[in-house]
């Protein structure tokens, strides 16, 4: 949580500041009907009094071992059930093979995270424009599939 919200304020993350909540164990109503919590939510508002327009889903694995792919299918399933727009897993163990390849596929991020690192190491990124940039093309893309 820290982490995120140190990245967010230095602007290497694509959210505006004072239009972005960080909110750890948050629960989300399912398409199902389940609630579904994930490790940190970001919320990014235009009208603060309205619902969020883009929600990434933050998962944290600190693991002995590195993740393997079913964690990106996890959170690729609950980005789907809860309509998010984006994930991103922080893992303080790395990633097992062909995890790379499966976080692009499914357009997640992965940043490993080492104990007394001030900032992660992105290993899957989506774009390699600057998080302005990048925000910028969220915000005012018409066409999504191509963003």
């Amino acid at each position: 949580m820290d982490v995120l919200k140190s990245e967010i304020e230095k602007g290497k993350l694509p959210f505006p500041v004072g239009q972005t909540t960080l909110t750890p164990k948050k629960k989300y109503r399912a398409r199902s009907g389940n609630d579904i919590e994930v490790d940190v939510a970001i919320e990014v508002f235009r009208d603060p009094t309205k619902k969020p327009f883009l929600i990434t889903l933050v998962e944290c694995k600190d693991y002995a071992k590195p993740i393997d792919t079913m964690r990106i299918g996890d959170l690729y399933n609950k980005m789907g059930l809860i309509g998010a727009h984006k994930g991103i897993i922080f893992t303080t163990s790395g990633c097992q093979s062909g995890v790379i390849r499966e976080a692009e596929f499914y357009n997640i991020g992965i940043a490993r995270l080492n104990y007394g690192d001030d900032e992660p190491l992105y290993e899957v990124e989506r774009s390699t424009t600057s998080a302005r940039n990048l925000y910028r093309s969220i915000v005012f893309c018409k066409d999504t599939k191509l963003c």
